[in-house]
């Protein structure tokens, strides 16, 4: 049915035609729409608003730098023992009564970490003014044989000169060269065979020789006979030997030294009795036992 016989003409919508089509894309008012622009004044308020703000900002830093409520007054230290609690205690002194805001952390930490002694160390200002220092401690591994023997850690790091007690307390390493050449190789080496022992089987070491090739020498204190060891088998090596040297000794007489570096094999060097009557460390022939 034709839509037009069942509306009147006066209300029908009208076709929109090209002058309504251009007018729906201009405003209301028939002009462009205003920007809104900002005033001079607005903009100096805002300048002054941003300058105020950080002034006040510098007064108050510049408060606090002043203020004593915020100056280093209290020092923990924790970890460390008689031997560097003077040393950090003298490095910290000079930092009392410094604003936090400007104590150098980063600074102290590496002032700490330069002792000797110090294997790591962390610094933590605690507000108002309190810094807590948190440190730990390197362990003495053994002392080197040199004219100046050193008592040194497990990473080779000379700690301080090695004092009578400390070398009879801690093994002797040895090397030919005198640890001219490949020091951290041998220390490694040293750390190495120590690792797999018994607390009571390292104060029985005497003596480590960390620089024969291919193999490792050592000797306990309680019995003076060098023992030769492939340097993967320390420990078991030892072992072997504390249950076979008391029958050795009784049938071949005091040893000198046993070799263990060969596979299923022992070989043993009695002292010469005449040589061992004059002092002497001599050996005979050396005997292989299974």
């Amino acid at each position: 049915m034709n839509a037009r016989r069942l509306f009147p003409a006066e209300l029908r919508t009208p076709e929109p035609g090209p002058s309504m089509l251009f007018q729906r894309g201009r405003s209301a008012g028939g002009g462009r729409p205003r920007r809104t622009h900002l005033r001079f004044r607005q903009m100096l308020l805002i300048l002054t608003l941003i300058g105020a703000f950080f002034l006040g900002l510098q007064q108050l830093s510049l408060t606090a730098l002043g203020s004593s409520a915020l100056s280093l007054k209290t020092v923990t230290i924790i970890g460390a023992t008689d031997r560097t609690m003077a040393e950090i205690r003298g490095i910290m002194d000079s930092w009392q009564g410094t604003n936090l805001f400007v104590l150098d952390a980063a600074g102290i930490r590496a002032a700490i970490e330069s002792l000797s002694w110090i294997k790591e160390a962390r610094v933590a200002k605690r507000w108002p003014s309190r810094v807590e220092v948190v440190v730990r401690e390197r362990t003495a591994m053994a002392v080197l044989d040199e004219a100046a023997p050193d008592l040194v850690d497990e990473e080779g790091v000379r700690l301080e000169a090695a004092d009578p007690a400390q070398a009879s307390e801690f093994p002797l390493l040895r090397s030919e060269d005198g640890f001219e050449s490949d020091y951290s190789q041998k220390i490694g080496l040293a750390r190495k065979c120590l690792a797999g022992l018994s607390d009571e089987t390292r104060k029985n070491l005497a003596v480590v020789d960390v620089g024969l090739p291919g193999r490792v020498g050592l000797r306990l204190k309680d019995r003076p006979v060098w023992v030769y060891l492939d340097p993967d088998e320390v420990p078991a090596g030892l072992a072997y030997f504390e249950n076979k040297v008391a029958a050795w000794q009784e049938r071949f007489g005091l040893l000198e030294y046993v070799d263990l570096t060969v596979p299923d094999r022992a070989y043993l060097g009695p002292v010469n009795s005449a040589a061992r009557a004059a002092g002497q460390a001599r050996t005979v022939s050396p005997k292989e036992v299974w």
